[in-house]
């Protein structure tokens, strides 16, 4: 089945996301510009319904979860790929504090599509930073399904027409380089 799924478990905020970054605040935003952006594809969207503070759905702990049932579920399908999408604030302490967008999985047989997907986002004027072997439960189950699965994080900080360029390059590179 050529199906796309985009995951965005960490997208409902509360009160207090703010202090304690409990939500991605962009995400959602960039995975309906990914997702409206596949032509015919109908990609699949899963979004969270639950504070990462209630649930954090890309922990193991939550296999077991909606969310989670749900995915496995879709998994069964064998779908082409699964891009999982959170967002980072713009003064994140770390290794890619200086991305405008950061690309990882936990499956070393993605690494040339990251370094791919890397530098095609850079040759389009577009830092981004390809982020080595990540925890994140999402990927790591996707990969167990034998399904690719990739991570991107996207600042928080850029303007939305820009974030929404990003979204809309990797859905290209996906198209492109992935598909093809």
């Amino acid at each position: 089945m050529n199906q796309v799924i985009i995951t965005v478990p960490h997208s409902v905020c509360n009160t207090d996301s703010h202090i304690r970054h409990t939500c991605d605040f962009v995400a959602l935003d960039a995975a309906e510009t990914m997702y409206f952006k596949f032509p015919d594809l109908k990609p699949i969207m899963l979004v969270a319904d639950v504070n990462r503070d209630i649930t954090d759905y890309n922990r193991k702990s939550s296999r077991s979860s909606r969310f989670r049932t749900a995915l496995r579920d879709l998994l069964t399908n064998q779908p082409f790929c699964v891009l999982d999408v959170h967002s980072f604030p713009p003064e994140y302490p770390g290794e890619f504090d200086d991305a405008e967008v950061a690309i990882g999985s936990n499956n070393y047989k993605l690494e040339p599509y990251i370094k791919d997907v890397t530098k095609y986002l850079a040759d389009n004027g577009i830092r981004a930073y390809a982020v080595g072997n990540i925890i994140a439960d999402i990927v790591q189950e996707v990969k167990d399904y034998g399904v690719p699965g990739l991570l991107f994080e996207f600042n928080e900080g850029l303007e939305t027409e820009y974030r929404r360029y990003i979204a809309e390059s990797i859905v290209d590179f996906v198209l492109v380089e992935m598909w093809a």
